[in-house]
């Protein structure tokens, strides 16, 4: 049921569908939400990291001395870096439609499956390692919750 939206992210086209079966009954909720609710907010340390991926409805990201807010919808996902480092939210995440459906993904459940993760087709270890690297080599005004932008040719 939640595989097919994980897999619009590159880290999970790989993954085994086992490990993938377990991210989905264990790792995952899903969160329904309405127009002008807050998903996190600039300057949170969260309680509960959680990566979010967007099912349904548009969000609105905004970041401190950005005019224009970042558009998010069905396929995109924010706060990656819950998954892979200590994480304090760089911009505010609201929800822009009447409605919208989220999936998130638990930060801690999700470490404790990857350790166990077998997989020869994917090397977590790694992919967390060059990720940190990448996004600690953006200048301080490029990070944020919505960065994609991982090159995997360095992997």
């Amino acid at each position: 049921m939640y595989g097919p939206t994980l897999q619009h992210h590159v880290l999970f086209e790989p993954i085994s569908s086992q490990l993938v079966k377990q991210l989905c009954h264990t790792a995952i909720t899903m969160a329904l939400v309405s127009h002008g609710d807050l998903v996190f907010i600039q300057g949170e340390v969260p309680v509960e990291p959680r990566m979010v991926f967007a099912t349904e409805g548009n969000l609105a990201y905004f970041r401190s001395g950005r005019f224009e807010p970042l558009s998010m919808h069905h396929g995109h996902f924010a706060a990656e870096p819950v998954l892979w480092t200590d994480w304090l939210h760089h911009g505010t995440l609201r929800v822009a439609s009447l409605r919208a459906r989220l999936l998130l993904l638990s930060a801690s459940r999700f470490q404790e499956l990857a350790s166990k993760n077998t997989s020869p087709d994917l090397d977590l270890f790694s992919y967390a390692s060059e990720y940190v690297r990448q996004f600690n080599e953006l200048d301080q005004c490029d990070r944020h919750d919505l960065w994609d932008g991982m090159d995997l040719s360095e992997l």
